[in-house]
């Protein structure tokens, strides 16, 4: 059974710009993760971009399980790796939480994240949001 799928142009635009491939190299994860960074710093996506975003997204976070795998990551200690990784302060992340004390509530464990800020953290990092859900 084939889904009869109606997608706008631009899904077809962005498969020739970057194929929905296996990635298999950091070279091709690098690229997807610009493209990705591209679609992402845009306003609104038509279904076409979304689709493909979404499907991107997915091959990548495929890709970096294997090669960058983190076991059993609390999203605290995953937000906390990411800001040394990419050598960040707190405050370097509020627009992704909305306050400095929202940053501190959470860096110091007295909240979870709430969905909006999972949406704009796995945004801001090209990273699923499943890998910050809480987790005992």
């Amino acid at each position: 059974m084939t889904a009869n799928l109606r997608l706008p142009q631009s899904y077809l635009t962005l498969i020739k710009r970057f194929p929905l491939i296996h990635i298999e190299t950091e070279a091709q994860n690098n690229r997807a993760l610009e493209v990705l960074d591209e679609l992402s710093d845009q306003d609104k996506l038509d279904a076409g971009e979304r689709a493909y975003y979404l499907a991107l997204g997915d091959l990548v976070d495929v890709y970096e399980s294997k090669v960058y795998p983190i076991e059993d990551a609390t999203p605290l200690e995953l937000i906390k790796h990411l800001m040394q990784a990419n050598d960040l302060k707190q405050t370097d992340l509020v627009a992704e939480f909305g306050s400095k004390s929202l940053i501190s509530d959470f860096l110091s464990g007295k909240r979870d994240l709430s969905k909006t800020q999972i949406d704009k953290l796995s945004k801001r990092f090209s990273i699923s949001p499943a890998a910050l859900l809480f987790r005992r």
